[in-house]
């Protein structure tokens, strides 16, 4: 009954998708996000899903494999905590805190990419991977390696792409405009691609600012062919195909909302502070076979609390849009299994995080 149930959730969910390209998409180039999506938003109901809400770490990283979904957490110990969605249950946890070489101090990104699962931890330069068996086994099955520096700089993140390689966030003070960084398989040898879009209101700041202020979720495809990085802040968001040897190339670009933020870095640490007005953006993204999906605020940051919106926009991998969804609920995260056949949210209620599906009708 549960594979029918997610059969018919996935029929309903191309059903809807084939509609609405169908409408044909206007030719001139879109100002706002509103104007880009202009007639394609859709309601869409949610359920509370039977997870005991004391239990539902509250997440900083999130990705899903397989029926698991999995929360990082760098005040948690163990680090990662497991949830079972189809029993809809704690399954568990795994990535002690420590120096030991299966250990890490603090946990800086959670990934799930072709079948495995991985963890990077910046401050080590540590890449932790295994999978949904080996997480399973006692003690855990995980297999460490080292990340090289991005010469004359820093790198914030590692995220899986296909081909083994990693795509990274962060600086080079020799290049200073490029925005994204691709570690080959040896996990040695590291390319810049890209670069920051041109915004007077940020002109001047170091190459570390720049990162620190444009960089904000990177999210891969489940078959790490794609991805799309979206603005910390305000709505830049650019969507790359994986697949060439070279570098990713970047299929599409919507500069909406350019956030605007000043240097607040003292001595050697750098830091940037964030105008007020800037819009919060993407709170959360993640991705299925076909979709990105990128839960948006159009609130001002410092004014309009808590972090969650109703409003998840839907692009392609290539970054066409697809749909406007409406929930009949705020969330503050959003995860999506690699099937497609619908979206897992969480928001924080009274009793911890609550865990709730989209149900379409």
């Amino acid at each position: 009954m549960e594979d029918d149930h997610k059969k018919d959730k996935r029929v309903w969910w191309a059903l809807g998708t084939l509609l609405l390209f169908s409408c044909g998409r206007p030719a001139t180039r879109p100002e706002s996000v509103e104007e880009l999506f202009a007639g394609l938003e859709v309601s869409c109901s949610t359920e509370r899903m039977d997870f005991d809400e004391r239990e539902v770490v509250e997440p900083i990283y999130i990705a899903s494999l397989d029926n698991l979904l999995l929360i990082g957490n760098f005040f948690t110990e163990p680090q990662v905590t497991v949830y079972d969605l189809d029993s809809q249950r704690l399954a568990g946890s795994f990535l002690h805190k420590g120096r030991a070489n299966n250990e890490v101090l603090g946990m800086d990104g959670l990934d799930c990419c072709d079948g495995r699962i991985y963890v990077y931890s910046g401050g080590e330069r540590k890449l932790v991977m295994t999978d949904s068996a080996g997480w399973r086994q006692n003690p855990v099955a995980l297999e460490v390696r080292t990340v090289s520096e991005i010469p004359d700089g820093h790198g914030y993140d590692r995220h899986p792409i296909c081909g083994g390689r990693f795509v990274s966030t962060g600086y080079q003070f020799s290049n200073p405009d490029c925005q994204f960084f691709l570690t080959d398989s040896s996990l040695c040898q590291v390319k810049g691609f890209d670069v920051y879009p041109e915004a007077a209101v940020n002109a001047g700041l170091t190459p570390a600012e720049m990162a620190l202020g444009y960089n904000g979720n990177v999210t891969v495809s489940p078959d790490g062919s794609h991805f799309v990085a979206t603005s910390r802040q305000g709505a830049v968001w650019k969507f790359f195909d994986c697949r060439p040897d070279s570098v990713p190339v970047k299929t599409a670009e919507y500069l909406f909302e350019i956030p605007v933020f000043s240097s607040a870095s003292s001595g050697a640490h750098s830091t940037v502070r964030f105008d007020p007005d800037n819009v919060q953006g993407v709170l959360s993204a993640t991705s299925d076979d076909r979709y990105f999906y990128l839960l948006y605020s159009d609130r001002k940051p410092w004014r309009d609390w808590p972090r969650e919106s109703d409003v998840v926009y839907v692009f392609t991998h290539d970054g066409q849009p697809v749909r406007k969804i409406r929930l009949d609920i705020p969330v503050g995260w959003i995860v999506s299994d690699a099937i497609g056949s619908g979206l897992y949210l969480i928001r924080v209620v009274d009793e911890g995080c609550q865990i709730r599906r989209t149900v379409w009708k």
